[in-house]
């Protein structure tokens, strides 16, 4: 017998669960049981149907199990299936949510990098506005330069080759001080000369026309002395001022 015929026998759907057969296999039990004819034949004919719904009950209950079995098995499948995808989903999430973590921590650290960087550019501007200030007043206590009608910012360049200017003419003024304070020594030493001088035109007569002729250069030259000595103090004056 088959599946087919089996139904057919219990006078069920084959939709039908295990235990819904079971209560119609009961049913026909209860209504084909040979006990319920007293006719002999009557109890045959029971008899040899109620072995037919043994046996289709049977060939039912087998079909309705393996089909349990196959439907839990593939309830099972599709929940490990669910739980695959769910924890795949999981993984997908927790590195969307790692990645934008590490951009983000990427995100400040550029941003640290460049507010160093702005603080750095900001600190070699003011250094370099403070050098400029610094050379000026220099420039200002030495010479004072007509100033532009617009601001022109001075470049590295320019301010190095006006610091190499300046020192070249510090050190030109230190060797003329040097040289000027070695004639001051002669200047001097002149002028006790033409004090002697003066001493031995009163005494000795002979020498008051050799006195006559030199003492004109000897004029000059003291008066060119005390320019210069006026024009170096006046110089050492403003420096300290």
């Amino acid at each position: 017998m088959d599946v087919k015929r089996a139904f057919e026998v219990l006078e069920a759907n084959p939709r039908v669960s295990i235990d819904v057969a079971k209560q119609t296999y009961r049913d026909l039990n209860k209504i084909w049981h040979p006990d319920r004819f007293p006719d002999p034949r009557l109890k045959r004919k029971a008899g040899e149907k109620l072995k037919e719904i043994n046996e289709a009950y049977e060939i039912v209950k087998r079909f309705l199990s393996t089909r349990v079995e196959a439907e839990a098995q593939a309830e099972l499948k599709a929940r490990a299936q669910a739980e695959t995808e769910l924890a795949a989903a999981q993984a997908e999430h927790e590195a969307e949510l790692a990645e934008r973590d590490a951009k983000a921590k990427r995100a400040v650290a550029q941003a640290a990098k460049n507010k160093t960087a702005v603080a750095a550019a900001e600190a070699r501007q003011a250094r370099q506005k403070a050098n400029q200030a610094g050379s000026l007043n220099e420039n200002d206590g030495r010479t004072a330069p007509e100033q532009p009608s617009s601001t022109v910012r001075p470049t590295k360049s320019s301010t190095s080759r006006s610091d190499r200017v300046r020192a070249n003419l510090d050190r030109i003024l230190t060797k003329l001080d040097r040289t000027m304070t070695k004639l001051d020594r002669i200047m001097y030493a002149l002028i006790i000369i033409l004090l002697i001088l003066i001493g031995a035109c009163f005494l000795v007569p002979g020498v008051v026309p050799v006195f006559y002729v030199y003492i004109p250069v000897f004029f000059v030259v003291l008066l060119l002395w005390l320019i210069s000595l006026i024009a170096r103090s006046l110089q050492r004056r403003e420096k300290k001022t």
